[in-house]
């Protein structure tokens, strides 16, 4: 059972994330894979950058389309932006896709910051953004 849950949540946060939740259930008493409210995750970032890139007009354009051409646009357009966060490279980290809006950032690892600075995450994170505007204008 904790396998398909393992498997699960990898689908939907960063691998990071999914690695510290089951270390978590490990060490908490009582806790198990199942029980979220076992395991307190929160960690203190002063510094972080989060990109959300939303698409403007998003209902008028789905209202016109069939729901399985909206999902293949959604699919090609978040799986681009997604590959820009995997080639701009560690410390770029996407976050979630929910509806029509795609969440990045930076900072939030240990050890990408020990690869290198906030401010050249930053920056990194900055031109992502770019990189996202670039692909959805083609």
């Amino acid at each position: 059972k904790a396998h398909h849950f393992h498997s699960l949540l990898g689908c939907m946060l960063p691998s990071q994330i999914v690695q510290c939740y089951f270390e978590s259930c490990l060490d908490a008493p009582g806790s198990s894979p199942s029980n979220i409210d076992a395991v307190s995750m929160g960690d203190l970032r002063p510094r972080c950058g989060v990109l959300f890139a939303a698409i403007c007009d998003f209902d008028a354009f789905a209202a016109k389309r069939p729901a399985h051409g909206v999902v293949r646009f959604l699919n090609r357009l978040f799986s681009a932006f997604d590959l820009a966060c995997v080639e701009a490279g560690p410390g770029v980290t996407k976050v979630e896709t929910v509806g029509e809006v795609h969440m990045s950032a930076c900072g939030l690892f240990k050890e990408d910051l020990a690869a290198s600075s906030f401010e050249d995450q930053f920056e990194t994170l900055t031109e992502v953004a770019i990189m996202m505007h670039k692909i959805a204008g083609q």
